[in-house]
């Protein structure tokens, strides 16, 4: 199991043994559990505009605010949630007819940690959607998204 810590513009990374109880992650460290395994500087994390050029993508939005996601198209497609510096904070797909559905179960489930604004990115299949997640997310790496 892998833990992750915020530390000012870093993240750092542990190897923690699978426990049966939850413990919280500032009593693990104190404890001297883990071993450190990387640290990543996510200072490089700013949206690249020529992402929108991919071949799977057949529409984009204009970056708008988090909460004004009801405008967006019930299409398939990856979002992503940025800060206002356009830092990206998490990137989600959604289904045929589901990304307005998606963004607000993200939004619920505190994938916006960070965030003010969001940004779609529609494809023309759920296959192009998840292959273009897959690789926004190993770009990017957001501190939202689960390791």
């Amino acid at each position: 199991m892998i833990a992750k810590l915020a530390f000012g513009a870093y993240f750092l990374y542990f190897y923690t043994k699978p426990q049966t109880n939850k413990t919280k992650i500032s009593s693990w460290l104190s404890e001297g559990g883990g071993v450190l395994a990387k640290i990543k500087n996510y200072t490089t994390m700013e949206w690249n505009n020529s992402d929108t050029d991919d071949y799977r993508v057949v529409l984009s939005t204009y970056w708008r605010s988090i909460s004004n996601y009801a405008g967006f198209q019930a299409r398939a497609g990856v979002y992503i949630f940025a800060n206002s510096n356009n830092q990206v904070k998490y990137i989600g797909k959604a289904g045929a007819r589901r990304m307005i559905l998606e963004i607000p179960d993200a939004i619920r489930r505190g994938k916006d940690y960070g965030a003010t604004i969001v940004k779609v990115l529609y494809t023309n299949s759920d296959a192009n959607a998840q292959s273009l997640e897959t690789d926004l997310i190993n770009k990017y790496d957001p501190p939202n998204n689960l390791t």
